[in-house]
């Protein structure tokens, strides 16, 4: 309802496009009016080129002729545009793809996102409070540092604080606990077995190679031995011991720097000849390595748990 100079209150709806929009019907309908502006609650102008669906996020100000009118947005309906389905879906993309880069995201510039998108402070606050309520994102508000802070990943977040606080034993009783250690550490054994034989098979085959590879250079020296002192001359060996050497010893140490981008070294060498061919034998043997590391992060955390509540009760 708008109070006309001439013609009292009137019902107009706001049509859609632009501010100038609402002032020219206004101004159609009642000659008398000769000067309409819209102005905000700090008392700013709002330009005509505004869009119209401005004057429903906030309350606002009309200014007919010399006459100031004080405009309320109601409440319920500024609630419903800020959750409505269009806007929740157009930020659930918006998160979906900051998510596959980033793991968080500033207040501040969700802030600014919700600007360009035509919703003010109070309705992006909404649309945070409903997002976080379905699950999309994860803002803590009662905490300083906390709620600068758009978690884009709930899911991950909620395994590790279940992981910190070891939520899935936290109501098990302590007979409970220790039932659940010894069935774990039987599958744990046997899988710590199988590793343990596939380990020192990887281990006995790298040796194998470097004992043969000192055979192989002990044999190489023999021969060019027997060449220099019983064949030939060291004039005519010397070349081809040279080249052999740097054969060996430049060329490999390259070619190795640049597969691994590090210098040579004799125990990373090693390291990583065993470390392929474990992971080649597991393969081969099925071993379920991803199953070993989650077992033994869970003998750990109940082994801690155990203990600790075993030392509470003595106390």
């Amino acid at each position: 309802m708008v109070p006309l100079p001439s013609k009292g209150l009137r019902a107009f709806t706001l049509p859609a496009g632009r501010i100038r929009y609402l002032i020219d019907n206004l101004k159609k309908d009642d000659p008398t009016i000769l000067d309409v502006d819209i102005f905000d609650t700090n008392g700013d102008r709002l330009a005509r080129s505004f869009d119209i669906l401005r004057l429903i996020q906030g309350d606002w100000k009309l200014r007919i002729n010399d006459k100031t009118y004080y405009v309320q947005v109601p409440t319920r309906g500024f609630r419903t545009m800020a959750t409505n389905q269009e806007n929740i879906e157009r930020f659930r993309g918006w998160f979906s793809e900051l998510a596959k880069t980033q793991d968080y995201l500033d207040y501040e510039v969700y802030l600014y996102k919700c600007q360009d998108w035509g919703l003010n402070q109070k309705q992006a606050y909404e649309l945070c409070s409903e997002l976080c309520r379905l699950g999309i994102i994860f803002r803590y508000e009662h905490n300083i540092e906390l709620e600068k802070k758009i978690f884009l990943n709930p899911s991950n977040l909620t395994k590790l604080i279940r992981q910190v606080l070891n939520i899935d034993y936290a109501t098990m009783s302590l007979d409970s606990r220790k039932e659940l250690l010894n069935s774990l550490r039987k599958e744990y054994d046997i899988l710590l077995s199988e590793h343990n034989k596939i380990l020192k098979s990887a281990e006995t085959t790298v040796s194998t190679m470097g004992w043969s590879l000192f055979v192989g250079l002990c044999c190489q020296w023999v021969l060019f031995a027997r060449l220099t002192w019983w064949e030939y001359s060291w004039d005519e060996i010397e070349p081809v011991t040279y080249f052999t050497t740097a054969v060996e010893m430049i060329l490999a140490g390259y070619a190795y720097y640049l597969l691994k981008r590090k210098e040579f070294a004799i125990t990373d060498f090693s390291r990583n000849l065993v470390q392929r061919r474990y992971e080649a034998l597991s393969r081969s043997q099925q071993l379920d390595t991803v199953k070993l590391k989650q077992l033994t992060t869970k003998v750990k955390e109940l082994e801690t748990l155990i203990q600790s509540e075993e030392q509470l009760v003595k106390l």
